[in-house]
C-alpha cells in the first residue's frame, strides 16, 4: 500500500461515518466525537501490523542465520548466502534481505544495508548480526562460527518474551476493557439518549469533563502499558 492509499483510507475512515452520524442525529458533537474517535483507528491497525510483522521477523531469523551459516560452510560467499534466505524463506524475512540485495546493488555497503532491517525492524538481534560483520571484515576471522553462537541467544531471548507475554497477559486486557469501556459507554449512551448527554457537550462545564475524562484516559493507559511492556 502507497502512501497516498493510506491517507485516502484514513481520511474516509474519518470523514464517513462522522459524516452519516450527523445526518442521522443532526448533533454536531456527535459527529465531531465520532471523527475524533475514528482518527485513531487507522494508525492503530498499523501499529498492530507493524508490530506483528517485527515479531514475525525476530521468529525467523534463528531459522535465517542457521541458513546463513550453513551456506558459509559450504563455500557460498555471505551476499549468495542472503539471497539463499531471500528466496527459501518467507516474508517478512525474505523480502527484508532481498530489500537489502537491492540495495548492495546499488553500491551500498553490506553493513549499510543489514543495518537498514535492523532500524525497520527496530531489532537488537539484527545490529548484533551487523556489529559481528563488521568486526569480521575489520579483523578477519571465521564469520559462520561467529553467526552460529547469534542464533541461541535469539532464541532464548525469544523464549524469554513468550513468558513475559504469558505473565503480563491478565494486564493488558484488564488495562484494554478498562481503557475502552468509559469510551464505548459514552459512545452507546450518546446515540441512545443524546438528550441525557447533552449535558456533555452544550455546556462549558461538561465540555471541561469530558476533556480532563479523556487525558486521565490517555495516562492511565500509557501507566498501564508502561507496566505490561517490558523490553528484553
Amino acid at each position: 500500500m502507497s502512501v497516498q492509499e493510506y491517507l485516502v483510507i484514513w481520511m474516509s475512515v474519518m470523514i464517513l461515518p462522522a459524516t452519516l452520524a450527523y445526518f442521522i442525529t443532526g448533533k454536531m458533537m456527535t459527529a465531531l466525537l465520532l471523527l475524533i474517535i475514528c482518527a485513531f483507528l487507522p494508525p492503530m491497525v498499523v501499529k498492530l501490523f507493524r508490530r506483528k510483522r517485527m515479531e514475525k521477523f525476530s521468529v525467523q531469523l534463528g531459522d535465517a542465520l542457521m541458513t546463513v551459516s550453513n551456506c558459509l560452510r559450504s563455500g557460498f560467499s555471505f551476499r549468495q548466502a542472503i539471497e539463499r534466505v531471500s528466496t527459501d524463506m518467507l516474508d517478512p524475512i525474505a523480502e527484508e534481505f532481498k530489500l537489502a540485495l537491492m540495495e548492495m546493488s546499488y553500491g551500498a555497503p553490506i553493513e549499510s544495508a543489514l543495518g537498514g532491517i535492523a532500524e525497520r525492524m527496530e531489532n537488537r538481534d539484527m545490529e548484533m548480526i551487523n556489529s559481528a560483520i563488521m568486526v569480521q571484515q575489520q579483523v578477519g576471522g571465521n564469520l559462520s562460527e561467529v553467526i552460529d553462537n547469534v542464533p541461541k541467544t535469539i532464541k532464548d531471548r525469544i523464549q524469554i518474551r513468550q513468558s513475559l507475554k504469558t505473565l503480563t497477559a491478565q494486564g493488558r486486557i484488564s488495562g484494554m476493557i478498562l481503557g475502552l469501556l468509559p469510551v464505548f459507554a459514552l459512545i452507546l449512551l450518546t446515540f441512545l439518549n443524546p438528550e441525557y448527554m447533552s449535558t456533555f457537550y452544550s455546556t462549558e462545564l461538561g465540555r471541561m469533563m469530558l476533556i480532563a475524562s479523556a487525558v486521565m484516559e490517555c495516562v492511565g493507559f500509557l501507566i498501564i502499558r508502561k507496566i505490561v511492556n517490558i523490553r528484553v
